[in-house]
């Protein structure tokens, strides 16, 4: 069947439009993100610690106390000897005398996960991680003049390697609190703060 030119023209337009939708390219793109350094450091601003009457039982229970709930109860053992007269009055003199409980003059404490590090980048594939008493604050005072004070404070473990950005590595702070000042129960406050924590060598 022979095609009129009008046909031809037009079979002629449908192959170069089938030509054009079947035609490729290809460009092959790399992609480059600079990232810069950054340290971020997470810490807690305020730390409220309660000692209750069940810990200080169970960490001062020299021989021959029994732990309780509340308080102790400690069997100093016998006594013997005369009774004395004075004033009309008779007097024995038991002689009793506590022992000195053990280290009441530094007692660890450990604050665990009050701190937390995000690192990349920087001079160093290292971050440390350190923690300083701030001045005279190492005194946290109570009622009626009670004192602890606060004393080898330090972060375990404090320098790390960069954790990254995704996880981040936490630690804790530990100290030394001496407790033979304490006369008084109650909060004990150093003032606005006790110690400085930063981030160095990242």
């Amino acid at each position: 069947m022979k095609m009129t030119m009008k046909q031809a023209l037009v079979a002629t337009l449908l192959l170069a439009l089938a030509s054009i939708g079947t035609a490729q390219a290809q460009i092959d793109v790399d992609v480059d993100i600079d990232v810069g350094s950054i340290t971020i450091l997470y810490a807690l601003s305020d730390i409220s610690v309660n000692i209750d009457d069940t810990a200080l039982g169970q960490l001062f229970t020299p021989a021959g106390c029994t732990a309780a709930t509340v308080g102790t109860d400690c069997d100093e053992g016998t006594a013997s000897g005369n009774a004395t007269v004075n004033s009309g009055a008779l007097e024995f003199a038991g002689g009793i005398t506590p022992g000195a409980l053990a280290n009441v003059n530094a007692v660890p404490l450990t604050l665990q996960n009050v701190w937390a590090v995000r690192a990349i980048g920087g001079t160093s594939t290292n971050t440390t991680v350190a923690a300083a008493i701030s001045g005279a604050n190492s005194t946290l005072t109570g009622p009626n003049s009670s004192q602890i004070v606060v004393s080898g404070l330090s972060v375990p473990g404090g320098t790390i390697a960069d954790p990254g950005l995704g996880t981040p590595t936490s630690g804790n702070v530990t100290m030394s609190l001496d407790l033979s000042g304490v006369t008084s129960d109650g909060v004990h406050d150093g003032g606005a703060l006790l110690y400085t924590i930063e981030v160095t060598g990242t």
